[in-house]
């Protein structure tokens, strides 16, 4: 649990598997993680183009993949100023593996190489 780990550690553990994640993300085409700035927390946001992040979420959990949607009204000068519409939120935890991520990623992937 969360107390046997510590939360320094276990944060540290969640942005390390974010930060892979979005480099995984970012090779596959069609695919723009939207995360900036020097320093990154774990969650991971990415915009697959042509595609409602709502139904990518939608398609991940049948897959067993549980993510999250952001909408561009709950971010609009950010959304704006990236050019997103929607963006698919992953939240890596310390319990996570990196197979995890990668079975994400592949997820995301085939689902944008789809046309969503």
């Amino acid at each position: 649990g969360w107390l046997e780990v510590g939360g320094g550690r276990g944060g540290g553990r969640g942005a390390e598997l974010a930060a892979y994640a979005r480099e995984r993300l970012a090779a596959v085409d069609g695919i723009r993680v939207l995360d900036r700035g020097a320093r990154l927390c774990a969650i991971v946001t990415a915009d697959v183009a042509g595609c409602d992040a709502r139904a990518i979420m939608a398609r991940l959990r049948e897959r067993g993949i549980n993510t999250s949607a952001s909408l561009r009204g709950y971010a609009l000068l950010d959304m704006e100023s990236k050019g997103a519409a929607s963006a698919v939120r992953l939240s890596p935890h310390y319990y996570n593996t990196t197979d995890e991520i990668d079975r994400a990623v592949e997820a995301v992937a085939e689902i944008a190489a789809g046309g969503c």
